[in-house]
């Protein structure tokens, strides 16, 4: 969709703190107390949480007509090689029809359901295991794919795989060091 920018920019979407993060280096690079890089249409941000980084990879897509917040995706590792994380959509979805979840043109594979939602929008917890990692950084693109709660039409939101690799190898470089 043209309305639709990526944008690196949290902006409040999600709390950096919601999910635990793991790390493993002792300190930031240079002794950073914080870190933030984008990566096309992936930004990593890193804080220094007690003298431990902890890092999240992020998209948020605004519409770029109203301003307002369209989509939203953070992971974090999750010690198992893997990223988890959360996914914010907007109100007005079918919550109890949850998400279908598909690589470019592919089927969607999985479908995976909200949690809650929150004055930012409605949450769906997702989780990509090293399999899956590596299937997205060959991929251009993942597509959740939602019902329109009041039409019961449904409403794909597309989210944009350029950057994720590098991000994520920026990541595991970090949380090395």
């Amino acid at each position: 969709m043209d309305i639709l920018k990526n944008t690196g920019r949290i902006a409040g979407v999600v709390a950096f703190g919601l999910w635990s993060g793991v790390s493993i280096a002792e300190s930031l690079p240079g002794g950073a107390s914080s870190l933030t890089e984008s990566y096309e249409n992936w930004e990593l941000t890193c804080v220094n949480q007690d003298e431990t980084p902890v890092c999240s990879l992020a998209q948020v897509q605004i519409n770029a007509e109203t301003q307002q917040q369209m989509l939203a995706v953070e992971l974090r590792p999750d010690g198992a090689g893997g990223l988890s994380g959360v996914m914010v959509l907007p109100f007005g979805l079918a919550l109890s029809q949850g998400i279908a979840i598909g690589i470019d043109d592919q089927e969607a594979n999985a479908t995976l359901g909200f949690t809650t939602c929150l004055p930012v929008g409605c949450l769906v917890p997702v989780g990509f295991d090293a399999g899956s990692i590596a299937s997205l950084a060959t991929a251009n693109q993942l597509t959740a794919t939602a019902i329109i709660s009041d039409s019961g039409d449904p409403i794909s939101f597309v989210i944009s795989l350029t950057g994720l690799q590098n991000a994520h190898a920026r990541l595991q470089d970090v949380l090395r060091n």
